[in-house]
């Protein structure tokens, strides 16, 4: 693939999880969040994650307040509930996913969009919990996990930080 991709492998071992972590320089608390990227995943990769942390989470704990899986049928799930399937992404060519993150001292919201390649979708999850962690906020891990095996592929990873109104 041309330009600079991040490939993420996991191969058929039950014991490794390949992934990356982007860890923020630090925790700002509540504010607002803006998470870019762009994803490529090819037909015979698994299911990829993008999961959003408390600042600091070492690499071997998988905890979050939210992850989007881009599931093996084409459709985007939101934290493991079937309720919050979602859009589908397009295999075989990159697409944009953004995630705003809105984290107030009594709440935090998250509005997801995918676009580009042909897809365009919007989805909001209102209620994220564990609320303490997404106050911590401040890691992003892009992964594939046990039983999956495959690869997906990340670039133009970028967080961004708006200080709360509050």
């Amino acid at each position: 693939m041309p330009g600079k991709w991040v490939k993420i492998t996991r191969p058929n071992n039950p014991a490794i999880v390949d992934g990356l972590q982007g860890v923020a320089s630090e925790s700002k608390g509540d504010g607002k969040y803006v998470f870019t990227g762009t994803l490529y995943i090819p037909d015979q990769g698994g299911v990829a994650t993008l999961q959003f942390e408390a600042h600091n989470q070492p690499t071997s704990i998988y905890e979050s307040f939210l992850h989007i899986d881009f599931l093996e049928n084409g459709k985007v799930r939101v934290n493991d509930n079937s309720e919050n399937d979602f859009g589908s992404f397009p295999k075989n060519q990159p697409f944009i996913i953004q995630v705003t993150l809105t984290i107030e001292p009594t709440s935090a919201t998250a509005d997801i969009v995918l676009s580009g390649a042909g897809t365009s979708v919007t989805f909001t999850v209102s209620d994220l919990r564990p609320h303490i962690q997404a106050r911590q906020f401040g890691n992003v891990r892009l992964w594939m996990g046990f039983p999956w095996v495959g690869s997906f592929y990340a670039t133009n990873l970028v967080l961004k930080y708006e200080a709360s109104n509050n």
